[in-house]
């Protein structure tokens, strides 16, 4: 949701919300849904870039999304693209009434909610892998060098010529 100002864009203006391929993201954060590429046009056609009175931003917020910030919505963070490329913090609120993070600005472009837990780092399962594999051939082996030494006496038991 984006709260414009009355009369701050006239009639006929457009706003144009697209998922986003989003910019480099910042170490130690998590890219909690999907960025959001926000476009306003005048009732021209033409790009409104920078606004005044500021505009509020909103994103919604799901029970997996505070579990993915540890638990605490005060990990929550809006995060904009700035004129130079990278994510920038903006001042966040959080009403966990409307269950929202809502944060203004002067400007729109890629916007993200963020949290400041960093991802997980990938689980290493090698040496699982090793424990097990190890464990397997082990008692492969041990398979069959029983199953030799059962051979070899039945062999040796069931030999007409023993």
């Amino acid at each position: 949701m984006i709260g414009i100002a009355p009369d701050l864009l006239p009639d006929g203006s457009g706003l144009h919300c697209n998922p986003a391929s989003p910019a480099a993201l910042p170490g130690g954060l998590t890219l909690l849904k999907t960025a959001i590429d926000v476009k306003v046009f005048d009732n021209t056609g033409e790009p409104v870039v920078r606004f005044d009175p500021l505009l509020t931003a909103c994103l919604p917020y799901t029970e997996s999304e505070v579990r993915a910030a540890s638990g605490n919505t005060a990990n929550f963070v809006i995060m904009i693209v700035g004129d130079d490329g990278a994510w920038n913090e903006l001042p966040t609120t959080v009403d966990t009434a409307t269950r929202t993070v809502c944060a203004d600005t002067d400007r729109l472009d890629q916007i993200g909610l963020f949290s400041r837990v960093a991802p997980a780092a990938p689980s290493n399962n090698n040496n699982l892998f090793y424990l097990i594999g190890g464990g397997v051939i082990g008692l492969l082996a041990l398979g069959l060098i029983g199953y030799g030494v059962i051979s070899n006496r039945r062999d040796k038991e069931s030999s007409p010529y023993g």
